[in-house]
């Protein structure tokens, strides 16, 4: 496993490796991804049994100004990387959010529905998510 710190300099088991800085935001864009590989499938199959939807496919990539969105027809949810910096509730909340649009695909009076009936306390988490940046460094592509 490697970890950057903040000198830009790899820790790899054995050996240090100088990382340019234009390569740093790259690297840790990857990492981030890498975490949410991990959770990310196993909320959907937490999920998919109680919502009664199937996700085909899904996708992490940096959003600007989403936490994440949906494409029904294809099956697919995609989902920011700037996640990996939330609560795991708050990540959960989302990814309930958009299989919940595989059922719906606007936010209608049933789109709601489903969300009270399956995840309660979903506005908190909405609220709660709402009021953190969707991300640290918008410059970055």
């Amino acid at each position: 496993m490697a970890i950057i710190n903040n000198a830009g300099v790899i820790l790899n088991s054995h050996e240090l490796i100088e990382v340019p800085i234009s390569k740093r935001a790259e690297i840790f864009h990857e990492w981030h991804k890498s975490l949410l590989h991990e959770v990310v499938p196993v909320f959907i199959q937490k999920w998919e049994p109680k919502l009664h939807v199937t996700v085909k496919r899904y996708f992490l990539q940096r959003m600007k100004t989403r936490w994440g969105s949906c494409n029904p027809k294809a099956g697919h949810i995609r989902l920011n990387t700037e996640l990996v910096k939330k609560p795991k509730d708050l990540l959960e909340y989302v990814i309930v959010h958009e299989m919940a649009h595989l059922i719906e695909p606007n936010h209608s009076d049933r789109f709601v529905a489903i969300l009270d009936k399956h995840y309660p306390n979903w506005r908190e988490a909405q609220n709660e998510l709402n009021e953190l940046p969707i991300s640290a460094n918008l410059a970055n592509p």
